[in-house]
């Protein structure tokens, strides 16, 4: 004679980890890699925003004044003397929906770039001298002058990160 007995409390241990399971591999494979941090409102999709400006009739000095919440600038020139500025903007969706869209302001002799939380690319023609003011307070920069830029003046600061400045002649 057997003395089995079956573990009822084991039975339903292995078949709720089998339905967790199951649901997790369903729910992956239906929401994909990046929906289903959606769920817990985080989202690591991104936008890209592109913004071009040439010199046409602007003479003297351009100010470029930047400011960053949060995130990376990455300022270059390049040998172009009719572009006054490239700027593109990466910026995750959320940010978006909490803070708008990104803007390039060109007012007079200055280009304002002021926005929350962006990865910014900017590229400068050699056209006009530029006097820049960049800020990122908890970020990065990295500026490379070279291909002929002309500087009137260049303040790069950050609160909490790094700022890497490479200059050519």
């Amino acid at each position: 004679m057997s003395e089995y007995q079956r573990n009822r409390g084991m039975v339903v241990c292995i078949i709720a980890v089998l339905a967790v399971g199951a649901i997790t591999v369903g729910g992956l494979t239906y929401l994909g890699s990046t929906g289903w941090w959606g769920i817990f409102g985080w989202n690591s999709a991104k936008t890209t925003f592109l913004f071009e400006g040439d010199v046409g009739n602007i003479t003297g000095t351009m100010l470029l004044d930047v400011d960053l919440s949060t995130g990376g600038l990455n300022l270059h020139f390049i040998d172009n003397s009719t572009l006054l500025y490239d700027v593109s903007f990466e910026v995750q969706n959320s940010t978006l929906n909490q803070y708008g869209l990104p803007t390039v302001a060109l007012d007079g002799n200055r280009i304002v770039i002021d926005y929350s939380a962006a990865g910014v690319n900017i590229t400068l023609g050699t056209g006009v001298s530029y006097a820049i003011n960049a800020s990122v307070a908890t970020g990065g920069i990295s500026a490379i002058i070279d291909h002929g830029a002309h500087l009137a003046n260049i303040s790069l600061t950050t609160t909490t990160g790094g700022v890497s400045l490479l200059m050519t002649d």
